[in-house]
């Protein structure tokens, strides 16, 4: 392999990775805020723990795996 072909191997390289970590701030940048609705609350009188694990909203609890 020749010097000049393993820079433009380097320089491609770190092309892709810059473009990757531009996409990527983009995206967090752009993406909007996730609320979550609270309907089943709504329907049920229940509390947003009864599905959701100690306000950790992402996680569910078992009941709210089953809700899902």
């Amino acid at each position: 392999m020749s010097q000049a072909s393993t820079g433009n191997d380097v320089a491609h390289s770190l092309t892709g990775r810059i473009s990757t970590l531009a996409i990527a701030l983009l995206c967090l940048l752009v993406a909007a805020a996730v609320q979550a609705l609270p309907i089943f609350a709504r329907q049920t009188g229940q509390s947003c723990v009864a599905c959701h694990a100690g306000g950790q909203f992402p996680e569910l609890t078992p009941y709210g795996r089953m809700f899902k």
